[in-house]
C-alpha cells in the first residue's frame, strides 16, 4: 500500500533538548510519580520524558519502573522522542493493530516507525506487527538505533576496531545494533548492565525512559543529514593534512571529526559557512586541543556547532578573542575556552558574540581569558546551561546593548570584577546559578537593563550578592546571598521587585540608595 510518509522535525528536536537540559538544570525536585523515588537511577529520564508527553504514567499515578511495553506503546515512544510528526491518516500496512481510538493510536505511530525504517513487522511479507506483545530489550535497541541513524546519519558511531563491548558476541539481527548502542552511550545508566544483562529479556519502562533520554542526549546538537563526513588527526593523517585544508575543502553542512590531541592553526580559522567539528574530549589525556596565537575560530553569517573541543589562544603579546561569532547560530557543548588576551583596553573573552547571533552553550568552560569568560553583545541571544566561567579578568559572563538570554545551573566564580554583568538594555533570565569569590558582585545590573534572577547563590563576593545599578530593573526571588559586603543593593533610582530571598551573615543583608 502508499501512504504519505511522516514527517521528521529535526530542527524541532533541538529546541526540545534544550528544554531538557534546562529542566534538569533546575535541580532535583519531587518525583512526579510516588513509585519513582527521588534517588533512583532513572528518575531524571521519567521526569523529563514524562513532561515532553513521551512517556506517561498510569491512571492511579504510578509510572510502573519494572512493568514491561509492548510494541505498539514502544512504536509511538520513539516517535515522540525523535518528533517525527505521523500522518494523520491511520492507514496501515499491517492487518493485527485491531481497531485505532480517538487519536489513531497505534495505527499511525507504527506506521511512522515503519516508514521511518525504525520497525520492521513480524512476517517476511509486512503485514503483521504483533503489537500487544511485549517488546525485548534487544529489539528497542535496534529500534533505537535505527531511529538515530534514519533522521541523523553520521551521529552514531561504529565502534572501533578492538574496543572491548559487552555484547561482542551477540548474533544478528540485533548484535550490530547493541554493539552500536553500547559504544555511543545508549546503554549508559542501565542496572545491572554488564556481561549477565540479558538482551532477550522484556524491556522494563524504567529501562526504556534511560534508554530514549540516552537517545535525546547524543542527539542534542547532532548536525541533521550532514553533506560531507571527513576525519582528521594531529599528525597529518585521515582525510586532510591540516584542520585548515579541511575546513577549506568539505561542503557546506559538513561535519569534521578531530582526533585526540592538539591542532595547531597558523592563521585564525575562519568559518562562513555551515560546519560542524566534534573532537574526542575537551579536558584530560585524550583531548583534543585547537590553538593560535591569535583570535583560533571567526565564525560569519553561518550556523556553526563545535562538541568535545579545547580552544587556546597561546598568544602572548596583543589582544586576541578565543571564539568570535557574528551574526552567526553558534552552539557549543562540552568545550573549553581559554585563553583570549587583554591589550591596549582591546579584546581578551572566551567567546564574543556580536550582531544578531543566537545560539547554545552548555556544559562547557571559559576560564583565564582576560577580560570576559562570555561576552554578548549588540542584538544578540545566548541560552547558557550547565557551564563554568572561572578565573576571567573581569567577568565571567557580560550582556551589552540590547542582547538576550538565559543562564541556567551556570557557576560563575573567582573572577576579578563580577561573576555577571548585565548592563545598557539587556535582559536576561538568570536561574539556578552560583556565583562566589568574585572580585565585585556575585550579579550585576548596570545601566537600563533588565533581569529576572531566581534560585541563585551568591556568597563572598567582594561587594554586593546582587547589584542594581543606574536605572536597571528586575525581579529577585528565592536567592540565597552570603558572606558579602551587601546581600542585595539598590541603587537610588533602580526599583527591583524584592522577594523571598535568603539573606544572611553580610555586612549589610539589604541596602536601598
Amino acid at each position: 500500500m502508499s501512504c504519505r510518509k511522516a514527517k521528521a522535525r529535526p530542527a524541532v528536536l533541538g529546541a526540545i533538548v534544550l528544554t531538557v537540559i534546562i529542566l534538569l538544570a533546575m535541580g532535583n525536585p519531587a518525583s512526579a510519580f510516588p513509585d519513582v523515588p527521588n534517588e533512583h537511577e532513572y528518575k531524571k529520564a521519567i521526569d523529563v520524558l514524562s513532561y515532553l508527553g513521551v512517556i506517561g504514567g498510569y491512571r492511579d499515578g504510578r509510572f510502573g519502573l519494572d512493568d514491561s511495553v509492548k510494541r505498539a506503546q514502544f512504536a509511538k515512544m520513539i516517535i515522540g522522542t525523535l518528533d517525527i510528526i505521523p500522518d494523520p491518516s491511520t492507514a496501515t500496512c499491517f492487518t493485527d493493530l485491531g481497531s485505532p481510538d480517538a487519536n489513531g493510536y497505534p495505527h499511525k505511530y507504527v506506521q511512522a516507525a515503519y516508514e521511518h525504517g525504525i520497525t520492521y513487522g513480524t512476517n517476511a511479507t509486512q503485514t503483521l506487527f504483533a503489537p500487544w506483545d511485549s517488546i525485548r530489550r534487544d529489539q528497542v535497541v535496534s529500534m533505537v538505533v535505527h531511529g538515530a541513524e534514519s533522521l541523523y546519519p553520521g551521529a552514531l558511531w561504529d565502534p572501533s576496531p578492538g574496543a572491548p563491548l559487552v555484547f561482542d558476541n551477540v548474533g544478528e539481527p540485533h548484535g550490530e545494533n547493541l554493539r552500536i548502542a553500547e559504544y555511543n552511550g545508549l546503554l549508559d545508566g542501565l542496572i545491572g548492565m554488564g556481561l549477565g544483562w540479558n538482551v532477550t529479556a522484556n524491556a522494563t519502562r524504567g529501562e526504556v525512559a534511560q534508554i530514549l533520554w540516552n537517545l535525546l542526549d547524543l542527539l542534542e546538537g547532532a548536525p541533521v543529514q550532514p553533506s560531507d563526513e571527513v576525519w582528521i588527526y594531529p599528525d597529518g593523517s585521515g582525510d586532510y593534512p591540516t584542520l585548515e585544508a579541511a575546513v577549506a575543502a568539505v561542503a557546506p553542512g559538513a561535519t569534521i571529526y578531530l582526533g585526540a590531541g592538539t591542532f595547531t592553526l597558523t592563521s585564525t580559522l575562519m568559518v562562513d559557512y555551515d560546519l560542524a567539528l566534534i573532537g574526542y574530549a575537551m579536558q584530560g589525556p585524550n583531548s583534543t586541543t585547537i590553538q593560535f596565537a591569535g583570535d583560533v575560530l571567526d565564525v560569519y553569517q553561518c550556523a556553526f556547532y563545535a562538541e568535545d573541543i579545547r580552544f587556546v589562544s597561546t598568544v602572548t603579546s596583543g589582544p586576541s578573542n578565543v571564539i568570535v561569532a557574528c551574526d552567526a547560530d553558534l552552539g557549543l557543548r562540552r568545550c573549553y575556552v581559554t585563553g583570549g588576551s587583554r591589550q591596549n583596553d582591546l579584546q581578551g573573552a572566551g567567546l564574543y558574540l556580536y550582531g544578531y547571533s543566537f545560539g547554545e552553550v552548555i556544559d562547557s568552560v571559559f576560564a583565564q581569558n582576560g577580560l570576559h569568560g562570555i561576552d554578548v553583545e549588540e542584538a544578540s541571544d545566548l541560552q547558557i546551561a550547565n557551564s563554568v566561567c572561572s578565573e576571567n579578568v573581569q567577568s565571567g559572563i557580560c550582556f551589552w546593548d540590547e542582547s538576550t538570554g538565559t543562564i541556567m545551573s551556570c557557576t560563575c566564580d573567582s573572577n576579578g570584577n563580577d561573576g555577571i554583568a548585565v548592563a545598557d538594555a539587556a535582559q536576561v533570565t538568570i536561574e539556578d546559578c552560583t556565583l562566589a569569590d568574585n572580585g565585585a558582585d556575585g550579579i550585576a545590573l548596570f545601566g537600563y537593563s533588565y533581569g529576572e534572577l531566581i534560585g541563585n547563590e551568591c556568597s563572598s563576593n567582594g561587594d554586593a550578592g546582587i547589584y542594581f545599578a543606574d536605572q536597571s530593573d528586575g525581579a529577585v526571588y528565592d536567592n540565597e546571598c552570603y558572606d558579602n559586603h551587601w546581600g542585595i543593593y539598590v541603587g537610588a533610582d533602580s526599583y527591583p521587585i524584592i522577594g523571598s530571598n535568603a539573606l544572611h551573615d553580610n555586612t549589610y543583608d539589604i541596602t536601598y540608595e
